[in-house]
């Protein structure tokens, strides 16, 4: 039984999703796993753990999604959780790297060698150079044709899937241009209209559409659409059939394991103190004193976090003044210092117990079971304390019911009231009491 939970250090399971590059930038999604019911509000930042740099939400959000973002530039989430809303945990943190590194464009030119009037020399290929996904991208640039050198990885699977995604995204704007598979590179035609100058200054969302694809292949995110472009490289038109990628796997943040409910069972001694009565033959009885201890077995099993099941052993001892042979005694002459003066009983019994704990302060409960009072009759119990007869109720069998509250002031102390009651099955007598309690779990 789970008396009063302790600030841990946050291990929340973090996972990022890059959903996207556009023309305006990049879109990062990030989760975190809902792992302990109890915690109230989680707060986050991005690429910081300032003070007043906190985004504070609600205990059921498990994501944030940062958009804009440069492609260039690697972003941290930093995240706590909390039970109260004022005392946080530790962070946890995770990074989405950055998805773009653009390397200086690389052009090669050489003077045309001299030619005769009546020859015409072509120019030189334009080699121009990107980094995506931890690779070098190298697009050689001709009139009316583009050279794409592939690494190994990349299956012709890869590159129809790729295309088949251009085409949905830009539609008729790249009608005309086809492009071909040759085993380490891909080509791509298109006519002589489309100059160089329009292919190059195309070719950088070309490259960020090459992020955007792979990341719908690792993490598929609902994202806006980015805005379109004038012209992009092309596609033909050949059935397509996808396969993953291989991509770096994001990094993962272990979680720290939440508290389960076979973890709540705690062992109680229940010191009881209070006062009753019983009901027999159409008529009420005396007051009579009582004392008692209970053993509780708290949560033997638990069905949610805050109800389970245990067991529960009352021992118990009723004591009533100036009572003999069946006769209330009590009168001005009695001495109620006289341990001698008084009758005694004592009864045990085994009780069945359900508990419905609310945020580890309050345990209501209650339970049911049965039990057998001794002493009643002038029995050893009372010779053995020199006490008079206790002649309210016969020895007997009797079944039990119990219903309580309790608060916790801590891990260890609790307090609160019961009521208990009792049905005797020979006689049919019916014993009522209300008790204090104190609790001392170990």
């Amino acid at each position: 039984m789970k008396r009063n939970k302790l600030m841990l250090a946050l291990a929340v399971l973090l996972v990022f999703g890059l959903s996207g590059l556009s023309a305006v930038g990049m879109t990062v999604s990030w989760e975190w796993l809902l792992d302990d019911p109890d915690v109230t509000a989680y707060r986050y930042q991005l690429n910081g753990e300032e003070e007043d740099g906190w985004t504070v939400v609600s205990g059921d959000t498990d994501s944030y999604t940062a958009e804009g973002l440069d492609p260039y530039q690697s972003y941290t989430l930093y995240v706590q959780r909390s039970y109260d809303g004022v005392n946080w945990s530790e962070s946890a943190a995770s990074t989405a790297e950055a998805m773009l590194e653009e390397e200086p464009a690389t052009v090669i030119e050489e003077p045309a060698e001299p030619v005769a009037v009546e020859e015409s020399v072509a120019a030189e290929p334009d080699v121009i150079t990107y980094q995506v996904l931890g690779f070098t991208a190298e697009f050689t640039v001709e009139d009316g044709k583009t050279t794409l050198a592939l690494p190994s990885i990349v299956l012709e699977s890869d590159v129809d899937g790729f295309f088949a995604y251009e085409v949905a995204k830009y539609g008729s704007a790249v009608d005309g241009i086809y492009y071909n598979y040759t085993g380490d590179s891909v080509e791509l035609t298109y006519p002589e209209t489309i100059t160089r100058e329009t292919v190059k200054a195309n070719l950088p969302y070309m490259v960020e559409d090459i992020a955007e694809y792979a990341a719908t292949l690792t993490a598929p995110v609902a994202t806006e659409e980015p805005a379109p472009v004038e012209e992009t490289p092309a596609t033909e038109e050949p059935a397509v059939t996808e396969e993953p990628a291989v991509t770096e796997e994001p990094e993962v943040i272990a979680a720290a394991e939440p508290m389960g409910v076979t973890d709540r069972f705690a062992f109680t001694f229940i010191p009881r103190f209070g006062a009753g009565s019983y009901y027999h033959n159409d008529s009420y009885g005396p007051v009579i004193a009582q004392v008692g201890l209970g053993l509780d077995f708290g949560n033997i099993l638990s069905a949610t976090d805050s109800f389970g099941f245990g067991l529960r052993s009352d021992i118990t001892a009723d004591f009533i003044a100036g009572q003999d042979n069946g006769y209330w005694n009590l009168d001005s002459t009695t001495d109620y210092f006289n341990f001698g003066n008084y009758a005694a009983a004592g009864s045990i019994d085994l009780k069945l117990m359900f508990d419905v704990i609310g945020d580890d302060v309050m345990d209501f409960y209650f339970g049911g079971g049965v039990g057998y009072s001794i002493g009643h009759n002038k029995g050893p119990f009372d010779d053995i304390l020199g006490l008079k007869s206790f002649n309210g109720i016969a020895d007997d069998w009797f079944a039990s019911g119990i219903v309580g509250l309790k608060f916790f002031t801590g891990d260890l102390f609790s307090i609160g009231a019961e009521a208990h009651y009792r049905y005797y099955m020979t006689s049919g007598a019916h014993y009522f009491s209300g008790d204090l309690v104190l609790g001392f779990t170990i």
